[in-house]
């Protein structure tokens, strides 16, 4: 099928949200928004006021409803980054400790503390342990003299060997996701074991925890969607953590709620839950039947 929509211009766009039946009373705000944000980005908004099985709005629904329940998940992505952010660098600061202080600042060079599958190439160019390697090289910067930051400027500039900067330097490089990859690849289950310890989970749990958060971090840090996303949890055993009879099928309060816990697990006394709370009093739809809260 060859696509034929036509662009619309602002004015055009807004015509045609009001042939919907919104009602949009204050055009000349309604046009700056729709210039900075988009109309394609805040159609996704507009989906829960429709009338059931149409693509026409409920009656009295107005253009600040769209606006307002975009301006409550942008809020939502931002707590969530603010927990997300502390989780992270958690996160690599202790697998890079208990692996610095078993097998030295450079663990990661020496293949014999990967797993054999973590070095099988499985039909792909490179496998896991030179994607990671890869992955170093980029995020030191390491053939970009005029992008390194100064940690990784400084040791390049200073020693010649190891290749690469030590693993208290090249944490601060790396993406989560590729920390939740290096978990995974690591070869001893006592170095697993004891970095899940430090956090109370289930090594195994903890693998497929900071792989579900990674997902959810990257929507945050992309901007997209994440209020009512359907991003069921790649995590197991969440109960086990929050609390008994958790629906897994009812995002994105179970990605929520993993979320927290997790961040229970660094912290004694985080106000997050209350900030949560008070954040989701502005959301202008049911936060129950919308994001899987439940009742009380």
């Amino acid at each position: 099928m060859h696509f034929s929509k036509p662009n619309l211009s602002i004015d055009d766009q807004i015509a045609h949200l009001e042939s919907k039946h919104l009602s949009i009373p204050d055009k000349h705000r309604a046009r700056r928004y729709l210039t900075n944000i988009g109309y394609y980005r805040l159609k996704a908004y507009a989906i829960p006021f429709y009338v059931p099985g149409t693509k026409t709005f409920v009656p009295e629904i107005s253009f600040d409803h769209v606006l307002n329940l975009y301006i409550f998940d942008r809020k939502l992505r931002v707590l969530l980054m603010d927990a997300l952010d502390r989780i992270e660098i958690s996160v690599r600061c202790v697998i890079s400790n208990v692996m610095s202080e078993h097998c030295g600042p450079h663990w990661f060079m020496e293949a014999e503390n990967f797993s054999p599958k973590f070095q099988t190439q499985n039909g792909k160019k490179l496998n896991g342990f030179q994607q990671f390697h890869k992955e170093i090289e980029r995020g030191t910067c390491k053939k970009r003299q005029n992008l390194r930051n100064p940690s990784c400027r400084h040791y390049y500039e200073t020693y010649t060997r190891p290749e690469y900067p030590p693993s208290w330097i090249i944490s601060e490089t790396l993406t989560m996701g590729t920390w939740s990859k290096i978990f995974s690849g690591l070869r001893k289950t006592k170095y697993k074991k004891k970095i899940s310890e430090h956090f109370g989970f289930d090594q195994k749990d903890f693998a497929a925890w900071i792989h579900a958060l990674t997902l959810i971090r990257n929507i945050c840090a992309h901007h997209q969607r994440f209020w009512n996303r359907n991003l069921p949890p790649k995590a197991t055993q969440v109960a086990a953590y929050t609390h008994e009879d958790i629906d897994l099928s009812k995002p994105p309060y179970c990605n929520i709620a993993m979320t927290y816990a997790f961040l229970c697990s660094i912290t004694n006394a985080s106000a997050w839950n209350i900030r949560l709370s008070d954040l989701l009093e502005e959301c202008p739809l049911d936060i129950h039947e919308h994001m899987g809260f439940p009742r009380d």
